[in-house]
């Protein structure tokens, strides 16, 4: 991996955790503190529908693109033009298709409403993630970074307002709403100045040519992707319908601290993609690469793991008003996922860019017939909690899957002795955890454990000082 690689992480990793967590504990969870558990379910619901098909404004146009851009560092100019003029075709059938839906599933007036401002926004971040898909094409990892969080800057300024300074004691979820609108028109602005500089004038005609021609080449990753939307977000949309907005909104609360959690693992994958792929393409081995991020990455997720389960409780009623045992559960059940998302990312990114997509959809499809028959059964009988082992279970056997595939196809081998030293690791790091909790105040003993929990990636050799350092070669 080459130092660029390096800085680019890093920069990546720095910049969202310095600004992300402001956004999600400091607005999001604020939000549904103050609005409560039902109104926010109500909007967890419909925004994960139009995450659910956010697919379709893309069409996989910036997963090809990434790959694209990385092997054509001179054609960027040829096609942007005509795919913008795609991306806005894409946008009418993107509100027909969720909004038939929206009528399908018995929505009323507020929340058809609430659906297309959703809808609009998401067609706005897509725009913005476009933008990405050519910056990280072409490794320009600084300014993907900047531009990974600008969106999160935007809202914290808009949405800290109506929550902070606004007159008014109530807040109302239209204004978190609003204040996407804003952020994401601000962050695509920025992102347009950037191609626009750095790439010069562009002859801004769309070439029909070209549009059917991207079109083509993305639709294998815009299948992969809606598969993946589908599996993974219809679990917030059929807790709102089986189980009520309340349920919704407490799945929401458990699923937002995981969702903290998988952003190093979406950080990862944007890097590596650009960087398997002019890899593959000079038949450059890569198995190296791959063995320390899996080491690196399941270190921390499974030390994630045993905080989250440890101190459970703890946890849940800090951050929410309104939780509960059964959401402390959840939110248990919810983080085991963590490593499972973390392999995904690593190992389809590896796949994505080799152009594995067919083994890739495959994966997806399993995923998403036993995720559907699974949360059907698991929602109705135990509501959000049955939902949270569904997803448990459904994304444990897409990252197995993913991760055969890609040591097949790659040569890449993960040994027992890494599966038997992680292993260990949890079980040492629990032991540390329950020891201090018998002497000090969960608080401390968090900080004590963390402590040491930094430590056994080193102790048991999962990271190797050395093995960073070649890193930069």
């Amino acid at each position: 991996m080459q130092a660029s690689f390096i800085r680019g992480v890093s920069f990546f990793f720095v910049l969202n955790i310095l600004i992300k967590p402001i956004w999600i504990f400091g607005i999001d969870m604020v939000v549904q503190n103050r609005v409560g558990p039902e109104i926010y379910g109500e909007y967890f619901a419909v925004l994960n529908l139009t995450l659910m098909f956010a697919v379709l404004l893309d069409a996989g146009i910036n997963m090809s693109n990434t790959r694209n851009v990385a092997g054509e560092m001179g054609n960027i100019g040829d096609f942007f033009p005509s795919l913008v003029g795609l991306r806005f075709s894409l946008l009418i059938l993107f509100l027909l298709v969720v909004g038939s839906i929206g009528i399908v599933l018995g929505y009323d007036s507020k929340m058809m409403g609430m659906l297309a401002w959703l809808g609009f926004n998401q067609f706005l971040l897509a725009s913005v993630l476009f933008v990405r898909s050519y910056v990280g094409g072409l490794r320009w990892f600084s300014w993907d970074a900047f531009l990974s969080i600008a969106d999160k800057v935007f809202m914290v300024l808009v949405v800290g307002y109506f929550l902070y300074f606004q007159k008014e004691k109530t807040f109302q979820i239209e204004y978190l709403i609003a204040g996407q609108t804003a952020a994401y028109f601000l962050a695509l602005s920025t992102g347009l100045g950037v191609i626009r500089r750095e790439l010069g004038k562009m002859q801004w005609l769309p070439k029909i040519a070209v549009m059917r021609k991207k079109l083509r080449e993305a639709l294998p990753y815009a299948t992969l992707i809606l598969l993946m939307g589908l599996y993974t977000r219809m679990d917030g949309v059929m807790i709102e319908r089986i189980s009520g907005k309340e349920a919704s909104g407490m799945y929401a609360g458990a699923f937002r601290l995981l969702d903290i959690a998988i952003q190093m693992g979406v950080l990862f994958s944007f890097v590596l993609i650009p960087i398997i792929t002019r890899k593959i393409q000079q038949k450059a081995y890569f198995g190296t690469l791959m063995r320390s991020s899996f080491n690196l990455l399941l270190s921390i997720s499974l030390s994630a793991v045993v905080i989250s389960v440890f101190f459970k409780n703890e946890i849940i009623h800090l951050f929410y008003l309104h939780a509960t045992p059964r959401m402390s559960i959840t939110f248990a059940v919810l983080m085991c996922t963590l490593p499972a998302f973390y392999m995904g990312y690593l190992f389809g990114s590896a796949l994505t860019a080799g152009g594995q997509t067919r083994i890739l959809n495959r994966i997806a499809i399993g995923g998403l017939i036993l995720n559907f028959f699974l949360n059907i059964i698991a929602i109705s009988l135990y509501g959000e909690l049955g939902a949270a082992v569904t997803t448990l279970i459904t994304q444990w056997l897409a990252a197995l899957l993913q991760m055969i595939a890609a040591k097949r196809i790659y040569n890449i081998k993960i040994a027992k002795v890494q599966w038997a030293s992680l292993v260990a690791m949890m079980f040492t790091q629990y032991g540390v955890y329950l020891a201090a909790s018998m002497v000090f105040r969960w608080e401390i003993s968090l900080v004590i454990g963390g402590i040491f929990a930094l430590s056994t990636p080193f102790l048991f050799k999962l990271v190797l000082p050395s093995r960073l350092v070649s890193l930069r070669q």
